[in-house]
Parts: C-alpha cells; sequence; structure tokens
C-alpha cells in the first residue's frame, strides 16, 4: 500500500455480492525500479531491458479524455534507476449488507457500494479527479433506463456527494479497452458548486471470441481415434454415454473426498479406478482448489525426533480422546467430542456442549464408543479436567482400563489426535454453511469420508481394517452393478484360505501405527 497524494486523481473500484459491497482506493504513482527487488515485476522489467525492449505500459487504460496520465517511455541510463508508473492501493474497505439491503436488485447493491466508497473516503477524494470503475455496466446507462433506479434517482446518494466539493466523478465499464468512442458527460445529481458526472461509453465493453479451425479439430479426433487406449474412449462417447468427472466429485462431495489431499484421494480412488496420467490428474483438483487454499495449513519440517507411543495389538485396545470447543451455535451444540482407534485410525466425532460435566461425558463415551467396539485396554487424553476428575478414575478401575494422561502444554505426545483435530476443523471449514450453524449435521458424513479413506500411517481405510471390506458409496456402483471394488491382492489372499499375507500385512500397519 501506498500514501495518497493529493493533486493526482484517483481510481475508485467498487463491486458489490449477495452479502457484502466493498472498494479500493488507488492512485497512479511513480515508482522505481530498484524499490520492487525480489518481485517477479522486477524480474520481467529486467528481461525486458536487457532484451532492448521499450518499457512497456503497465497502468491499465481507461477511454481517452478521461484523465492525463505521466507516461514513462525511455529506461534510464542505469536500469534501476528507471522511474515508471503503476497503480498503487491507497485503501481497503468493505462491509455487510444489511437485512433490508439484501433485497436490492443487483444494479441498485453496485450503486449503494459506489455511494458508500465516494463517502468513506469523502477526506481524500475532495477536490480531486476521480475515475469510479465498476464492473456493472447499467451504472453507465444509469439516465437512460428509468426503470432502473441508480445513482441518477438515489437521494441519498445526491445528499453524500453534496459534501464533495467541485469533485467529478466519471464512470466508465471497460478499463483494458481504450478504443472505445466517448460519449456525452451528463450532470445526474448536482448541489451548488458540487457536481457528479455519469460517462456514457457509446460502445460497451469489447467482447474476445476464441475458436479452433474444424481442420484443427479434426486433426485432435483424428490422434484419438488413432491412439490404442484412448480410440476406445472415444468411441464410448461417440455413442451417447454419460461422462462423470470423477476427479471433481471425488474431491468436494463431502462424503467421498471431503477435499483430501492428493496421497490419500489417489489411494482412496485408485482400487476402482485408472487411466493414464492418473496420478497427474489426480494432483490436480488439491493443488487448484480455492477452499484447500484458504482452510489448510502448511507443513514445516523438521519437526523433531519422534517417540511414539507402543503400537497395540488389536482394534481398539487403545484409544485417544480430545473436545474441539468453541464452534459456532449448531442445533444447541458448540463442540465436538473427537476419539480415534491408535491402531485402525478409525475415528468418532460426536457433538456435544462445552459445558459437559464428567458424568456426562463418561456417558457420551460409554454410549458411541464402548457400546460400539467394547471396552479399551488404555485411554489417552490431555489434562482437561474432564478426564481427571474421581469419576473417571473410578469408571477406569472399574473396566480394567489404564489412564494416560499427555504432558501439559505438549500436543506431540498425542500427535495423531492433533492432526485428526485439525483435519476435522478444515473439513468443517470446506462445507459449511454462510451461518455457520449446520456443522452438526456434517459430522456423521464427515466420519464416513474420513474412516472409507486410506490412511498414510496405515495405507488402508480405518473402515477396511475393522471391518475387512470397504463400505460401498455411490461412487462404488459406477464399477458394476453390485458396486464391488477392483480385486484386492489382500482380499484375495483372504478369501483363498491363506491368512499369512494378511496377518503380514496387518503386523506391518501395527508397526507403522
Amino acid at each position: 500500500m501506498a500514501y495518497a497524494q493529493p493533486g493526482k486523481g484517483y481510481r475508485l473500484y467498487t463491486d458489490a455480492c449477495d452479502f457484502g459491497i466493498g472498494a479500493v482506493l488507488q492512485q497512479v504513482q511513480g515508482v522505481r525500479v530498484k524499490d520492487l527487488k525480489g518481485t517477479r515485476l522486477y524480474e520481467r522489467l529486467k528481461l525486458y531491458f536487457d532484451h532492448g525492449q521499450p518499457l512497456p505500459p503497465l497502468v491499465a487504460t481507461v477511454p481517452a479524455g478521461i484523465e492525463t496520465l505521466p507516461v514513462t517511455t525511455e529506461w534510464a541510463h542505469v536500469f534501476e534507476e528507471t522511474v515508471f508508473y503503476i497503480e498503487r492501493v491507497i485503501a481497503y474497505w468493505s462491509r455487510l449488507l444489511k437485512s433490508a439491503e439484501k433485497n436490492y436488485s443487483p444494479t441498485e447493491k453496485e450503486a449503494l457500494g459506489l455511494q458508500d466508497g465516494l463517502v468513506k473516503f469523502q477526506a481524500l477524494l475532495e477536490g480531486e479527479l476521480i475515475v469510479a470503475i465498476t464492473n456493472h455496466s447499467v451504472l453507465t446507462w444509469s439516465k437512460t433506463d428509468d426503470s432502473d433506479p441508480s445513482l441518477s434517482l438515489n437521494d441519498d446518494f445526491e445528499a453524500h456527494v453534496s459534501g464533495i466539493n467541485a469533485t467529478t466523478m466519471k464512470l466508465a465499464s471497460d478499463l483494458i479497452c481504450s478504443n472505445d468512442q466517448v460519449g456525452d458527460l451528463e450532470v445526474v445529481a448536482q448541489n451548488g458548486n458540487c457536481a457528479a458526472v455519469a460517462y456514457h461509453a457509446i460502445i460497451g465493453p469489447s467482447t474476445l471470441l476464441i475458436g479452433i479451425k474444424e481442420d484443427e479439430k479434426q486433426r485432435f479426433i483424428d490422434a484419438y481415434n488413432t491412439d490404442p487406449h484412448f480410440s476406445q474412449v472415444h468411441s464410448v462417447l461417440q455413442n451417447g454415454a454419460e461422462s462423470t468427472d470423477i476427479l471433481s466429485e471425488a474431491h468436494f462431495t463431502v462424503t467421498e473426498g471431503a477435499h483430501l489431499g492428493f496421497e490419500c484421494m489417489y489411494a482412496r480412488h485408485s482400487q476402482q479406478f485408472y487411466w493414464p496420467g492418473m496420478s497427474t490428474d489426480t494432483k490436480r483438483p488439491a493443488a487448484t482448489c480455492d477452499t484447500c487454499q484458504k482452510i489448510k495449513p502448511y507443513r514445516h519440517a523438521p519437526y523433531g525426533l519422534l517417540n511414539p507411543i507402543n503400537a497395540p495389538f488389536r482394534p481398539f485396545d487403545t484409544i485417544t480422546m480430545d473436545f474441539i470447543m468453541d464452534l459456532p451455535p449448531s442445533r444447541g451444540y458448540d463442540s465436538v467430542f473427537v476419539a480415534v482407534c491408535k491402531l485402525t485410525k478409525y475415528g468418532f466425532f460426536i457433538p456435544c456442549k462445552k459445558t459437559i460435566d464428567k458424568v456426562a461425558t463418561a456417558h457420551l463415551f460409554f454410549n458411541h464408543i464402548v457400546l460400539f467396539v467394547g471396552l479399551p485396554l488404555q485411554i489417552i487424553s490431555d489434562h482437561d479436567a474432564r478426564w481427571q476428575h474421581t469419576f473417571w478414575k473410578e469408571v477406569c478401575q472399574q473396566m480394567g482400563t489404564k489412564h494416560s494422561l499427555t504432558a501439559a502444554y505438549h500436543p506431540q505426545a498425542d500427535g495423531q489426535m492433533e492432526i485428526l483435530n485439525q483435519f476435522l476443523e478444515i473439513s468443517i471449514r470446506g462445507y459449511v454453511n454462510e451461518s455457520q450453524d449446520n456443522w452438526s449435521q456434517l459430522l456423521p458424513q464427515l466420519a464416513f469420508s474420513y474412516n472409507t479413506t486410506p490412511h498414510t500411517a496405515t495405507k488402508y481405510s480405518p473402515a477396511w481394517l475393522v471391518f475387512g471390506y470397504h463400505p460401498r458409496r455411490p461412487v462404488s456402483y459406477l464399477v458394476g452393478e453390485n458396486g464391488e471394488d477392483v480385486p484386492h491382492p489382500m482380499v484375495s489372499e483372504l478369501n483363498n484360505g491363506n491368512a499369512k499375507e494378511f496377518v503380514e500385512t496387518f503386523e506391518g500397519a501395527r508397526a507403522a501405527a
């Protein structure tokens, strides 16, 4: 961001959506090349300079006659001393729409964003030339369409504008194309020596149409027909077979991938599908998913030496437990009780309240876990007061269960639980609604997605290690009428009576855990 420089004019970018409005105030300012060292723009300019090419334009242009911009066309004798002009951000602003404002038409919302942007930045805009840029072209024709109220028909806008002395506001609907013809300037709001002027472009925004020649298209078709693999695929598609975007469904569907990373998603779907380049294609959804980029954390190495807890000998012998607290209210719940098997990684996600006491916690554990998998030999938890009460000690003593508490302020002592908590929080962010009050309804679906996905530690899904088969999913029925999975070497050996391979693999999974 940059400091405002009076007398140089401003560009006010505004926008609106169904839930909010916002504005960005920018100004064209001169910058020395040396101040951009370490940026991609610096490398780009260095490339131009080294090849003797002229200084490229770096400021988006508006139709001629609206503003006069300083232009630098020649390089300085010393590359880094060259001064060129770019748009620099002066300030950002945004707000949520009020309940009544959400009922406005798109044009009214866009006009409201422009109006409030002018009011918000009034201290900087007074006496300056302003170019207001909006992607809503209807605003540029506001005076010619009386059926759609906008700037010229908004009394509040006129009242606010009256506080901007000698201000000229021009609306431009297209920044990129500078060849649009210039229309007339029309005063749409005036009060004393103050005027707001709407700029009408005779020709609207330019449209770029991109196509492919028929002979080039035919060349692609012929290549597919001669390819030994894709000729079959092309033949099926030509016969009208339905095509399914497996990767998109696998990544975004809450009961399938639930925004999984590459390794988990590939392991999950390679059991049922195969095509050339599948590994490369599977990396693309996770690498380009906008939601994943926003909600997932970065991994940093090294984390130090690992001192793992002894691996159990059978599923659910050792269970780790924890709470995820202070979530937005959802159907009366504000927390999640999380438990996971140390060996199979099978997880339980149970909604609860933050105010749950020791007795209620014990009942929750008994009803949702003990009655499902039996009594564990060891329970691992943190130093939460709910685990330390004498009631819990008595329960553990009666069950013959050992209760192990991790060291305070050392989450690495139970890293498995911390990672599972992080997975659940990230998954909830990916599917929670705008009000953030439906996460408790998502827990069973997210639990199904987690438990049917191969774990990075064991390379098998928790459900398969517990039940001995893969629970059927909607995508399972794409590979056969019975929804059968691709034959798995482990299952084949087990069905043939040779349990040795199964035992060795299970022991390997136990050691990895």
